[in-house]
């Protein structure tokens, strides 16, 4: 019986057994294919204009292109935009407008600022003085670093006192005056700041930061405006200069070069007391005292700064003496 049962047993068993082994070998024997990466769910994907169908679409790639088809500009502005060539012309001109509007505007209150702080300084600083009987005599005496000037301009130009025998050199380069910046000539007196930029706006840009808002002359000839440099040493390749381009011999007149041909004062008088030793120098042309390269052309500089005629409001009519 015992026998009976473990064949019975062994038997179910063995089916068992084959029963696993047909399973697993039909696992191992199936092969899966290469499917590749997953594509995208987006293809052939089109952008329609002015809401034209696909058919029209495919005639007019066959065609040729028309000129009278609008443009389009491509603009990144916090996301990518696509704008009508006209369209965004139109708006980068009026914003350009605007942008030089407003630096126009930036630059007449920055001008008017300075002249009220100029103005209020010396109203409060000022030392009374006995009035002058002249209608045209400078209102304002102002002493900088122990040189006299007189207010010119409305508070565009310092000119230094007649009688001041202080040399060019002696005058500070940049001198604050009240808050505002002056700058120094070759003459030794001082010019502001913001009359100093615009000229060199005016002869570098060809524009005004005022505009036709401004009262200075605006007309820059060729008397007016220097030679180009690069041309002077026959390496000017711009076609459009503003600087004049202009050929000039040696015998030519130079005034203020600071090239090493021009016979300056202090070798001509070295030359001269060798040959008559009795010869007194001239203190006046030393070289201690001339103007340095870096200084402001007083003679370019009034071209921008208007006549003498028209003060400025907020001085007042009387003679004022400041020391600072």
């Amino acid at each position: 019986m015992a026998t009976s049962e473990e064949q019975e047993l062994m038997a179910k068993i063995g089916s068992l057994a084959s029963k696993i082994n047909r399973h697993k070998a039909q696992q191992h024997n199936t092969k899966f294919g290469y499917h590749g990466p997953g594509r995208n769910r987006y293809r052939n994907k089109t952008l329609v204009l002015n809401g034209q169908s696909g058919s029209a679409q495919s005639v007019d790639a066959n065609a040729a292109s028309d000129s009278t088809s609008p443009s389009w500009v491509s603009k990144t502005d916090r996301h990518l935009q696509l704008i009508n060539s006209a369209i965004y012309e139109k708006e980068a001109q009026s914003r350009s407008n605007a942008i030089e509007q407003t630096h126009r505007h930036r630059q007449l209150q920055r001008d008017n600022r300075e002249k009220s702080k100029l103005a209020s300084f010396a109203r409060q600083n000022a030392n009374h003085v006995a009035a002058s009987s002249s209608a045209s005599a400078p209102k304002f005496e102002i002493t900088v670093d122990g040189i006299h000037f007189h207010v010119l301009k409305g508070g565009n130009k310092l000119v230094k006192s007649p009688g001041d025998v202080n040399p060019p050199s002696a005058t500070p380069k940049v001198a604050f005056v009240g808050g505002v910046r002056f700058h120094r000539t070759r003459n030794g007196n001082l010019v502001r700041h913001g009359i100093v930029r615009a000229q060199q706006q005016l002869l570098s840009k060809g524009t005004c930061p005022e505009g036709d808002s401004c009262d200075l002359s605006h007309e820059v000839t060729e008397e007016r405006t220097p030679l180009c440099l690069h041309f002077a040493k026959g390496k000017c390749i711009n076609p459009s200069c503003p600087y004049v381009h202009a050929q000039h011999s040696q015998s030519d007149p130079i005034k203020g070069c600071k090239r090493p041909h021009i016979e300056r004062a202090s070798v001509l008088r070295r030359a001269g007391n060798r040959s008559s030793p009795e010869e007194t120098d001239d203190i006046s042309s030393d070289d201690d005292f001339a103007a340095d390269s870096d200084d402001i052309d007083s003679d370019g500089v009034e071209e921008f700064i208007g006549k003498d005629e028209v003060e400025d409001a907020r001085f007042s009519e009387q003679t004022d003496f400041i020391s600072f």
